[in-house]
């Protein structure tokens, strides 16, 4: 009984942690964006403007 109570426990457990794992990993375009930018090492904000401009062009290429 208590095996069984056990079980019921950690499969309520894993239901409730695998989408929090999810929720996490996930990759946004924000954090893709933000990974973009850093290693093209910017120097100035017209560096980020001009990085941002280039990521999105991509992403739009990558669409089609």
């Amino acid at each position: 009984m208590l095996s069984i109570l056990f079980l019921a426990i950690s499969v309520a457990l894993i239901g409730i942690a695998l989408p929090l794992v999810a929720l996490f990993a996930q990759e946004t375009y924000g954090s893709n964006l933000e990974q973009y930018i850093a290693r093209h090492n910017p120097q100035h904000p017209s560096d980020v403007e001009r990085l941002t401009i280039e990521y999105q062009r991509k992403q739009d290429r990558n669409f089609i």
